[in-house]
């Protein structure tokens, strides 16, 4: 059903309870940017139409600035088809909310200022196995085990970064080293 997002700030002891998203979701994927001068959610996940359905899949954001302007709920642009977003987790980078897509793997992108999603190819798709996401240095990583065997073993753990056209992935490390 409805959920309840607050924003918590454990430095200062406060809570502030955001207005309700406009759709219920079933484990929905939330993001969030927080500067000195503002704060953006975005949330996305199947739309929960009955206690025992979903249908679709749509995301909406929340903003709110140092000078107490905010943005009720709105939805954002249409995301692309075919999608199964990891639970509970966007990261952002520069701008753009990342999430890991499951069916098969990919990277769903949230570009906030233009308002679209895009699909970015993961590396070696076929292959990971546990693939996850975290921000560094301004850069976006996927960190992924690889398995190339008929035995389901992962033979190594590997990391890459997106390049700047947000399309290109270069691996910045493996282990154990080949």
């Amino acid at each position: 059903g409805l959920k309840t997002i607050l924003l918590c700030n454990p430095l200062v002891g406060s809570v502030s309870q955001l207005p309700p998203i406009s759709r219920p979701r079933l484990f929905p994927s939330i993001g969030l940017s927080v500067t000195p001068t503002s704060i953006d959610v975005t949330v996305a996940g199947d739309d929960l139409i009955s206690p025992y359905a979903v249908k679709n899949l749509s995301s909406e954001s929340f903003h709110v600035d140092a000078g107490g302007f905010f943005s009720l709920w709105a939805m954002t642009s249409s995301l692309p088809r075919l999608c199964s977003l990891e639970s509970g987790k966007m990261v952002y980078v520069q701008g753009k909310f990342y999430c890991m897509n499951y069916s098969p793997f990919s990277v769903l992108c949230y570009e906030v200022t233009g308002n679209r999603w895009i699909k970015i190819q993961a590396p070696m798709r076929r292959f990971l196995r546990s693939p996850s996401l975290l921000e560094s240095k301004g850069r976006l990583i996927l960190v992924a085990a690889v398995e190339k065997s008929k035995l389901n073993v992962p033979k190594s753990l590997r990391l890459w970064s997106l390049q700047q056209d947000n399309a290109t992935w270069v691996e910045i490390e493996r282990m154990p080293q080949p």
